[in-house]
């Protein structure tokens, strides 16, 4: 291409550090997608807002925007108890009015 890019925008934040060694001797900035911005702002106002008033909630639990964490944040996954493991899939929908401001 003739127009060099400026910025590099990755999802996973367990990339920065490989993505920024990648980039050191070119005149390129790495910088978390944006692009999600909505859906983290959700996932982090649920984890806020809602979970922690339903039966069963355990702060501990929670991977992804927990106490001092980010929707950026990814962990190492761990194995699930055979209790939760799925031996059926579906694929579903969510109706985009979930997403929006109050709700469906």
């Amino acid at each position: 291409s003739e127009v060099k890019p400026s910025t590099i925008r990755f999802f996973r934040g367990a990339m920065f550090n490989m993505i920024n060694i990648a980039l050191s001797e070119i005149d390129v900035v790495a910088r978390p997608s944006r692009c999600t911005f909505a859906l983290a702002q959700w996932i982090e106002e649920r984890n806020r807002d809602v979970y922690p008033k339903m039966d069963g909630y355990r702060p501990t639990m929670g991977g992804v925007g927990g106490i001092g964490g980010t929707f950026l944040d990814i962990r190492t996954a761990v194995k699930l108890p055979d209790a939760l493991r799925g031996e059926k899939y579906a694929f579903v929908g969510l109706p985009l009015a979930e997403f929006m401001e109050g709700g469906g």
